[in-house]
């Protein structure tokens, strides 16, 4: 299939584009800068503005991967870049699957089991943005040619990309263990049992890859598994052959030398997708912090 995707140069369009290219697709990818990415036809261009040549490209493929986000929390640039320029690939979307990167952030402040019927609950412009791509794709699904429209709801990224340390929650825990902070919790039962679900970008991409698959439109949670807080932290110090801090604190505001985790339980199901792809992910919290502490070289 030839597919058109956007988010090339990020954390998971780099393992998608090599997941596609390795499975015989033709990948055109939209970027803002002359680069060159291997085995790819680039198109150079922005979301805020599609000319006819990338309309022409977007129309003429057999199905969408849009990865690419302005990750920002200012209203201005949410609209015009993120909301107004995913309805312009919408607006060109001919034919085959559209599939487009979510977020688990539409869930709000989650806490416990989260599914695709769990409550939507938006904390800022960056999750409303979000939100409004996730209703304006299913609205445009399954309409003439066009196949189905999936939205992946990412769980929290644990990547070791070109860009791992930008705005990467994973390398924040890594700094300060580095700097022998003191991790804060609010409870002793808040210390166990707080974590988060978390994804691989190997697995994301094959996630992704799947989705061009799928029949049904309609958000899909997607994660590689789960971990407490507490796993995580130790994990990365015994890496680091680092003592892990730990204080409770009632109030939780972290003060000079403190760092204040997700006081919350994120726990994905994945069920559905796996029910429709019988895709299994394969990529553990050992693995992925072995390679992220490899690849940045703290």
């Amino acid at each position: 299939m030839r597919i058109f995707l956007t988010g090339a140069t990020g954390n998971v369009g780099n393992q998608t584009v090599k997941m596609l290219v390795n499975e015989g697709h033709d990948v055109v990818c939209l970027v803002r800068k002359n680069i060159k990415i291997d085995s790819c036809k680039i198109v150079k261009g922005d979301l805020k503005k599609i000319n006819r040549k990338i309309a022409n490209e977007i129309s003429d493929t057999d199905g969408i991967i849009h990865l690419a986000s302005p990750r920002s929390f200012n209203r201005e640039i949410v609209v015009l870049e993120d909301i107004l320029g995913t309805a312009s690939i919408i607006d060109n979307w001919e034919k085959g699957n559209f599939v487009y990167m979510s977020s688990q952030v539409v869930y709000g402040i989650p806490d416990g089991i989260l599914t695709e019927s769990s409550p939507i609950k938006p904390f800022c412009w960056y999750d409303i943005g979000k939100i409004c791509n996730e209703y304006q794709l299913n609205v445009s699904g399954n309409n003439r040619s066009r196949k189905a429209a999936i939205s992946l709801r990412m769980a929290l990224l644990f990547g070791n990309g070109p860009r791992c340390k930008d705005r990467q929650f994973l390398y924040d825990v890594f700094r300060n263990c580095i700097n022998n902070s003191t991790f804060i919790f609010r409870s002793e039962e808040g210390l166990e049992t707080y974590g988060s679900s978390f994804l691989g970008e190997r697995d994301c991409a094959s996630f992704i890859c799947k989705s061009l698959e799928l029949e049904q439109s309609g958000g899909y949670n997607i994660a590689s598994g789960f971990c407490t807080w507490k796993e995580l932290i130790e994990l990365i110090c015994k890496k680091l052959n680092k003592k892990p801090n730990y204080k409770i604190k009632a109030e939780c505001f972290a003060e000079k030398g403190e760092c204040r985790m997700p006081q919350s339980i994120s726990l994905m199901d994945i069920s559905k997708f796996y029910k429709l792809t019988r895709f299994k992910p394969f990529q553990t919290l050992e693995e992925l912090i072995e390679q992220y502490n490899e690849y940045v070289k703290f």
